[in-house]
């Protein structure tokens, strides 16, 4: 077999055409081609963490349009500073290389079928101040009764495929057993959320009868206070 991998050129083409999905090279930021050579070899399967702040575990609420806020958190084995190759943007910032892109965002109510939310995370493979979290906040109106809600999503992680050099039948001369980047790869992560547990019950009404009995018992003891004084000044002003 004839090799012909001739240098970081052509690393580069591989590279750039190996990468899939709607993740986009900034080429105007003229990020060095050494960066991409530091992507893993083997991809990050840590998926990032989803923390749901509203509706809240074991809730009852009293209207049924309730809000589904939460926040994505990416983890920190998605981001490095360059060890060889570094990199900076127009200001002079260090640029990160970044691992990992989130695709998809959805939720499933009492395990129905899952509904998307629009998400555009990673436009970039490096960047000097990457987002590290992402939040969401969408309106639901649910029926009376008890639910359920669980929030995933999907990322790709990112990885160099390499290749061991043999000198067999090659056009270029190198040590036997170097290691050639070929392409950049990636794997699907699947992330979820803890099931959140929450109850939407009819608000109970204002006890207005009570309260109206209560102020005409009042009324009342006013009353006979005041017949028992009237009578008791005519029975004074009649000695």
């Amino acid at each position: 077999m004839k090799r012909t991998v001739t240098g970081l050129s052509c690393i580069v083409t591989l590279l750039l055409s190996a990468v899939t999905g709607n993740l986009m090279i900034n080429l105007v930021a003229a990020i060095p081609i050494g960066l991409y050579l530091e992507f893993p070899t083997e991809p990050i399967t840590t998926p990032p963490q989803i923390d749901v702040y509203s509706p809240v575990q074991n809730q009852n609420y009293d209207s049924n349009n309730i809000w589904l806020n939460f926040t994505i958190i990416k983890p920190d084995t998605w981001f490095k500073l360059p060890e060889k190759y570094g990199g900076s943007d127009e200001k002079g910032n260090p640029l990160y290389v970044i691992f990992g892109n989130i695709t998809s965002v959805y939720y499933e109510i009492d395990g129905g079928e899952p509904q998307n939310i629009p998400v555009h995370d990673l436009s970039y493979v490096a960047e000097a101040f990457p987002k590290r979290t992402l939040n969401f906040s969408t309106n639901l109106t649910l029926p009376k009764g008890i639910h359920s809600i669980k929030v995933c999503l999907k990322a790709d992680s990112y990885y160099l495929i390499t290749e061991v050099y043999t000198p067999e039948n090659a056009t270029d001369t190198r040590p036997s057993g170097t290691v050639i980047p070929s392409a950049l790869s990636t794997v699907v992560l699947n992330g979820s959320s803890e099931i959140i547990r929450f109850a939407i019950e009819e608000p109970e009404p204002f006890p207005v009868v009570p309260v109206a009995a209560a102020s005409g018992a009042s009324v009342a003891v006013v009353g006979v206070g005041l017949l028992v004084y009237f009578k008791k000044r005519k029975h004074q002003n009649g000695k």
